[in-house]
């Protein structure tokens, strides 16, 4: 007998956090041998990805005292277009206490599940191939 509740369903159903997972990746291969990773996400995880970004920026330190701003800056020919996320920087948020992290999803406007979500959304867990 089943009962009225979905089968399968799973804690990720009753969070209300966007569970989609980007259907575009591109692979970036430099000429000095470095591989990245550019995948979509939505407006809201930019918002949010994009705000955190900012506050790690401003409370970890940073090697040799390089300027983060400065690296993380985008160059545009005058088109409209929207700043990249560095997920190297955001995935050092995991890194951090939990206390630590809780302050941050705060300032943010978000819980720690909406961000976990997201950097797993940006992760590159669909390229497990390579």
């Amino acid at each position: 007998m089943v009962s009225s509740e979905r089968v399968g369903s799973s804690d990720a159903d009753e969070m209300d956090v966007d569970t989609q997972v980007s259907r575009h990746q591109v692979l970036v291969t430099a000429e000095n041998g470095s591989v990245g990773l550019v995948t979509c996400v939505s407006e809201e995880s930019y918002r949010r990805l994009s705000a955190l970004q900012s506050q790690l920026t401003n409370a970890l330190e940073h090697p040799c005292g390089l300027n983060p701003r400065a690296f993380r800056a985008v160059e545009s020919d005058g088109s409209v277009g929207r700043g990249m996320l560095d997920g190297a920087l955001l995935a050092r948020w995991l890194d951090l206490s939990v206390t630590r992290r809780s302050e941050l999803a705060s300032r943010v406007g978000a819980n720690q599940w909406e961000i976990k979500a997201d950097l797993e959304a940006i992760g590159g867990a669909g390229l497990g191939f390579l």
